[in-house]
């Protein structure tokens, strides 16, 4: 609990920050570095998580339900086995419905969408693209894991479940990977995060320097594993401030998140290494 207090005064007073130097525990200060890092991550895992929503919601895929009820009609006895897409080879291998071009070919995954109303079926990705809308899924084939033919018409007898099923699969399709994306650029931000604190560390460590290694208000080494403990402490709030704004910031958000962080960060180690020297003169 008092680490905790220490930590938040670090981010308004000089001396709370010195404090932290020579009190924290790394453990703490790891947790610090972590947490500034998730901070930053944070707009981006909003965004991503947001867009997944939107992109999800059925009244963006006109046409989507007939599309799938062509596919119940005349898709044959096609099947989604371990994450593979295994076509009907006896049915069309491509139909049309409500606008909607529905490919049933099995292949390798798309690099160029056709333009237009396109459902199509690749041998372990599904992509679903609406020219007209600006608005394309593609995502692993394991979103229809245990689809078959037969269990798609058996849903197409009931109209709730099938409204279920299609929309289920919107939502699926359009959030299939954005664990995958925030886990990735979460721990992207986590290094630069850290990167930066060593940075920054390593630049209030020269004020050991002119400093004999001492801080001149009390006991409170100015070395450089201190230096790291009181940028990880002072971090955390930059981290905080900048997330909440670029949260606020559709698309710009983590780019604001992480240059606010910068900015706000290098100007609190700032006041901090000038702190130390004017504790000196006033010796």
């Amino acid at each position: 609990m008092i680490g905790d207090i220490l930590i938040v005064r670090s981010w308004f007073s000089n001396k709370s920050a010195e404090d932290c130097g020579r009190r924290l525990s790394w453990a703490t200060a790891l947790l610090c570095v972590l947490l500034s890092g998730a901070a930053s991550a944070f707009p981006f895992s909003l965004g991503r998580y947001s867009e997944a929503l939107t992109l999800g919601q059925s009244s963006r895929w006109p046409g989507m339900a007939g599309a799938f009820l062509e596919l119940a009609a005349r898709g044959g006895d096609f099947s989604v086995r371990e994450g593979v897409f295994h076509p009907d080879t006896g049915s069309p291998s491509e139909l049309s419905a409500a606008g909607w071009r529905i490919i049933l070919d099995g292949g390798p995954a798309w690099t160029a969408v056709p333009e237009g109303r396109v459902l199509r079926f690749g041998k372990t990705r599904v992509t679903a693209s609406l020219a007209e809308k600006r608005s394309l899924l593609d995502g692993p084939a394991t979103v229809l894991e245990g689809l078959t033919g037969g269990s798609l018409r058996e849903l197409a007898r009931d109209r709730e479940k099938f409204t279920i099923f299609v929309k289920g699969f919107l939502q699926a399709l359009a959030s299939a990977e954005a664990p995958g994306a925030i886990l990735a650029a979460s721990g992207l931000m986590l290094l630069q995060t850290a990167a930066f604190i060593l940075v920054l560390g390593s630049f209030l460590a020269l004020s050991a320097i002119g400093l004999g290694g001492r801080v001149a208000s009390g006991p409170r080494a100015a070395g450089f594993a201190a230096s790291v403990k009181v940028v990880a402490a002072v971090s955390v709030g930059p981290a905080l401030l900048a997330a909440g704004v670029g949260a606020l910031l559709p698309g710009a958000g983590p780019a604001f998140a992480w240059l606010g962080l910068s900015l706000l960060l290098g100007i609190r180690v700032v006041f901090v290494y000038m702190g130390r020297f004017k504790d000196k003169a006033g010796r």
